[in-house]
């Protein structure tokens, strides 16, 4: 009997063999294609995480910046007001993101960490400046009050640490290096 099926089935050759070969290639395929896709979504949610915690340590290290010139302001406002007024500019030189103080019509008195010379007093510096201080309260830091005597108000105006510029570009880079990969 088993002779008989041997007879009856029907034989193999080597056209079935490369069919049935043939009919795994498109599955190979379409798996090959799943995997791109779901490397692709990978990829996009990798990128996603790495805009949203970016995003959130520049906020932190924007609040914290801001914190800090708070603190030192108020420093600045007791030494201003006590004995020793001389003492006031210390206080401010330990900041190291940009910081510039104005008068009430936004004419620059004093400034640090930033693209023109302490020593300047020269016209285009204080037009530098002002430009400057444009550019921060439009990126949302709004300038800080100090009060220096009863009546005359001075404003702390401060810009984004280094580190946010840095982190901003290395996000931007991180994703656009990446691109071709996709």
């Amino acid at each position: 009997m088993s002779g008989e099926q041997d007879q009856n089935s029907p034989k193999r050759t080597k056209a079935t063999t490369t069919v049935g070969t043939l009919s795994g290639k498109p599955s190979q395929l379409r798996r090959a294609g799943m995997f791109k896709v779901y490397l692709s979504i990978g990829a996009v949610v990798l990128a996603l995480a790495l805009f949203l915690s970016t995003h959130y340590i520049v906020n932190e290290v924007r609040e914290s910046s801001r914190s800090h010139l708070e603190l030192s302001v108020s420093y600045y406002r007791s030494l201003l007001q006590g004995d020793n007024p001389g003492l006031a500019y210390e206080a401010v030189q330990g900041i190291t993101f940009p910081i510039v103080l104005t008068d009430e019509n936004n004419n620059p008195k004093f400034w640090k960490n930033v693209p023109v010379e302490p020593g300047d007093t020269s016209l285009e510096a204080f037009e530098k400046v002002r430009k400057l201080v444009d550019e921060m309260d439009k990126l949302g830091h709004h300038p800080v009050p100090l009060e220096v005597i009863p009546g005359i108000v001075d404003y702390f105006h401060f810009g984004d640490p280094a580190i946010v510029r840095m982190l901003r570009w290395f996000t931007f880079t991180t994703l656009f290096s990446h691109l071709p990969d996709l």
